[in-house]
């Protein structure tokens, strides 16, 4: 969809085709990332790249004649350290590919609006200043940089005055491939219409078709370009701000008075009183655009960033009435999903060298990798396991720092260590205490000996004594040797450094309990990263999360002291699908007076815990300031089957059921045996042929949808 940055549901919501289907997803801007999925009733998820910097605008259209990306919208993303950077998607449709990047040439001030104006295939980009009136053209060049359109002119633009108005393009005049021109001024309730044309020079330019009268809508009302009755012509839909109601206008001269359209009714438009945005875009499958003209017509989407509420209204046919109609598809509020505020958590890196030994470039180029912003590395990691709240991007890599003693004396406890590699940058001029959350510091070798048998530790008999203790120290500070060089074990210590605490097992004491939690670290369901070949993941637990109120607290399922009465079911989604109509979490107590709670949650092996071989619903409680894993239930591989688990220390029968093939979402079923078996809990699978137990709560629904 091509990119009007005066008329958009939110600055952080975008439309595009990215995947070439004819349909536009969403794109949703988070911080340096931007995620693509599909604007459908589950949000299906198509992929998510990271960025080096956070984006500030997104520029969206075809800008290609021809090639591997014609069909497919491209990105340009504007971003804060200044530049452009052009991606298309990839082959496969998995990720997108770098293309260029440039200098920024669009100011804070000014907008920039989407559209083929010279009728060669590929859309150009139009810069407009509203503070002067000012429109400049830019094209892409052969090799992916864009740069100031020639052989064009503004024609009857330029006699007009251009200040302070919406401009928005469509197709409106008698040149099918070329886009036309609307310049509203809002503060009038005008319409000036201006068609793309060659002069008799063989120039590209803009003829003024007509002048509308004035007050056919106030400066607060909603005025954008839609296609709304299928001919080869847009038309223009009008939401009347103080009222939700609309007009429909089609955009000819009628005296100045512009045409009504009569021919599509409102149908189920929203109609929000002094509230929201609209905007037009193809998003219904064009397979069941039965009407005449039906795969030309637009659909309707409203957004209203206050709340999130989002409301998707399709194009359709209305055979009683023999009209053209909208009719409402769904409504969600799971869009743009509010994080707690940032916390911002630098930290300086100190790669260390022993006195007289030199440094490691492998070991260099690891860590400024690592750290990096849109690498992949522990930036993301810390951004997408806090949900957003923490960003450590801020953080520096100093060194090489020489070390005051030689590497036969390195054999010291953590916070030595780690003493030493702040003294050696003071040394130097460095400081990498103020500015900075925690340091972290590097060393080149695990034993301060040489000449280690291969595979050797601190348990090696002989070895101990020589061995350097890497780990967090009392103040959260991390000492990081080469058996530290990787995802999980320096995430786990950063993680000692922003207070979270080790994960307990079912004893409620023993340490390290939770293989699918980053603080069990290294007794975690890790993956081999494919950029470093190092270990990361997984990501952070839901009650770690919420301990430290970083969670979605709206998303979280919480069940009343006396659910056990009825039992009660409910259905969970991951963290890292947040977008479909499901609970992330779950608190669930054990009885009326136990005086504490199961923490679920539902995840999949992907993202930052790919480690895992199966999708599991993880059963937890809290203790203390920490949590402690008390059991999980594997995913059933057949739709619809069941598996269930009683947990001893509560009680609890634990049943979920998959409940969609591509498993983003499964059924969670609670009850409470009426005795207390002896014994250990057992693992019972089934197919249902019963129907489930249903939930009597009442929970306010996220999201309706319509077939």
């Amino acid at each position: 969809m091509k990119t009007n940055s005066q008329i958009m549901l939110s600055p952080k919501l975008y439309l595009g085709d990215i995947d070439g289907d004819s349909l536009n997803e969403l794109i949703e801007v988070d911080g340096r990332q931007i995620h693509i999925f599909k604007c459908e009733y589950d949000h299906k998820p198509l992929l998510t790249h990271v960025f080096p910097s956070p984006v500030k605008r997104l520029i969206i259209g075809d800008f290609v004649v021809n090639g591997r990306e014609k069909g497919k919208d491209q990105i340009f993303a504007i971003l804060e350290d200044g530049s452009i950077r052009g991606y298309a998607i990839s082959d496969d449709l998995t990720e997108m590919w770098w293309w260029f990047t440039q200098p920024n040439f669009i100011h804070n001030n000014e907008h920039y609006i989407v559209g083929d104006f010279d009728g060669d295939g590929a859309d150009e980009i139009m810069v407009y200043n509203p503070s002067n009136g000012s429109i400049k053209l830019f094209e892409k060049e052969v090799n992916g940089i864009l740069k100031e359109m020639t052989g064009y002119s503004l024609g009857n633009l330029s006699s007009h005055d251009l200040k302070r108005k919406l401009l928005i393009t469509g197709n409106f005049g008698q040149t099918r491939d070329r886009d036309d021109l609307l310049v509203i001024d809002k503060s009038r309730g005008q319409v000036k219409r201006f068609d793309t044309a060659t002069d008799s020079n063989g120039v590209k330019t803009f003829w003024s078709a007509f002048t509308s009268k004035t007050n056919l809508f106030s400066k607060d009302d909603d005025v954008i370009v839609a296609n709304l009755y299928g001919s080869p012509y847009d038309e223009l839909l009008i939401r009347k701000y103080n009222t939700g109601t609309y007009k429909m206008f089609a955009l000819e001269y009628n005296n100045g008075n512009l045409r009504t359209i009569d021919q599509v009714d409102i149908g189920q438009l929203p109609v929000q009183a002094q509230k929201g945005t609209i905007i037009a875009s193809k998003v219904r499958d064009k397979n069941f655009r039965y009407e005449r003209g039906g795969i030309r017509r637009d659909d309707i989407l409203f957004f209203n960033d206050k709340n999130r509420e989002f409301i998707r209204t399709d194009a359709r046919f209305d055979k009683n009435a023999s009209k053209r109609t909208y009719w409402w598809a769904y409504t969600s509020n799971l869009i743009c999903e509010p994080v707690p505020s940032v916390q911002k958590k630098p930290w300086a890196i100190i790669l260390c060298r022993f006195k007289g030994m030199p440094g490691n470039t492998a070991i260099e180029k690891f860590f400024r990798e690592i750290y990096t912003p849109g690498s992949g590395g522990l930036v993301e990691y810390w951004h997408d396991v806090s949900l957003g709240s923490i960003d450590v991007s801020g953080t520096k890599v100093f060194g090489w720092v020489e070390l005051e003693f030689e590497r036969k004396d390195a054999a010291l406890k953590r916070d030595k260590l780690i003493d030493a590699a702040i003294k050696a940058c003071q040394n130097v001029g460095i400081d990498p205490i103020n500015g900075f959350h925690k340091q972290l510091a590097v060393f080149t070798h695990d034993f301060s000996q040489p000449n280690a048998p291969a595979g050797a530790n601190w348990r090696t008999p002989g070895w101990g004594q020589f061995w350097l203790d890497g780990s967090a120290d009392g103040q959260g500070r991390v000492s990081a040797p080469p058996h530290g060089h990787n995802g999980s074990f320096l995430a786990h210590e950063m993680g000692h450094g922003m207070n979270f605490k080790h994960d307990l097992k079912a004893d409620l004491t023993t340490p390290y309990g939770d293989r699918n939690c980053i603080m069990s670290a290294m007794a975690i369901k890790g993956f081999t990263h494919p950029k470093w070949n190092k270990t990361f993941g997984p990501s952070m637990s839901f009650p770690q999360l919420d301990i430290k109120n970083l969670f979605y607290k709206r998303r979280i399922y919480t069940a009343d002291k006396y659910w056990s009465t009825n039992g009660l079911s409910f259905n969970m989604a991951p963290q890292n699908d947040r977008r479909i109509n499901a609970s992330l979490g779950a608190i669930i107590p054990t009885s009326s007076s136990s005086g504490w709670d199961y923490y679920l949650e539902y995840i999949r092996p992907n993202g930052w815990n790919k480690g895992l071989s199966k999708p599991i619903l993880v059963i937890r409680r809290v203790v203390g300031n920490t949590a402690a894993f008390l059991g999980e239930i594997e995913l059933p591989v057949t739709l619809h089957a069941k598996k269930s688990w009683r947990e001893p220390s509560g009680n609890v029968l634990f049943t979920i059921q998959k409940i969609r093939s591509d498993e983003r979402m499964i059924k969670v079923i609670l009850t409470k045996p009426k005795f207390r078996t002896v014994g250990i809990a057992s693992t019972i699978t089934k197919i249902a042929t019963k129907k489930p137990i249903v939930n009597r709560l009442t929970v306010k629904p996220i999201i309706k949808i319509t077939k």
